[in-house]
């Protein structure tokens, strides 16, 4: 199961993201994913320490204190793939930094076009870096998951 969370502070931007980020997913893995889509920054601090494993996360930095309160996060979910909204009122000083480790930016201001690469390179490298392979396939039995490869 992969888990994503994803907070942007704009409604119609956000809304983008769960079309695209929905589509990609179900077009690169077979795999069961859980969503978590926020518009609102108080929402975001309640809802990331919910999870064991954080997979992946999509925050909007734009909003004053979440750089901070990203930064934090960081350091009990070290190996969440993180993909930055940001715009030009920010310094790229503030945002790509070690404590943040960004796999992906996507930058305002932003087309359906370039949310769509953007999300679907965020993703390809989540899944390159976990392994997954398009000439496996797993195989699940009541005793166990094997993951078995193609001999062509």
């Amino acid at each position: 199961m992969i888990t994503c969370l994803t907070y942007d502070s704009q409604e119609s931007e956000l809304n983008q993201l769960k079309e695209h980020m929905k589509s990609c997913a179900a077009y690169v893995t077979d795999d069961q994913w859980t969503w978590e889509f926020l518009e609102h920054a108080e929402k975001l601090k309640e809802h990331i320490y919910q999870y064991t494993i954080l997979d992946l996360a999509c925050v909007d930095i734009t909003k004053t204190g979440i750089v901070e309160e990203l930064e934090a996060v960081r350091k009990d979910y070290k190996e969440t793939k993180v993909m930055l909204i940001a715009d030009t009122s920010i310094s790229p000083m503030t945002y790509l930094k070690p404590s943040l480790m960004p796999t992906s930016l996507l930058l305002r201001p932003t087309s359906e076009e370039k949310i769509q690469e953007v999300i679907q390179d965020f993703f390809q490298s989540y899944l390159d870096e976990c392994g997954v392979d398009e000439k496996t396939f797993s195989l699940e039995t009541r005793e166990e998951t094997m993951d078995m490869q193609e001999d062509f």
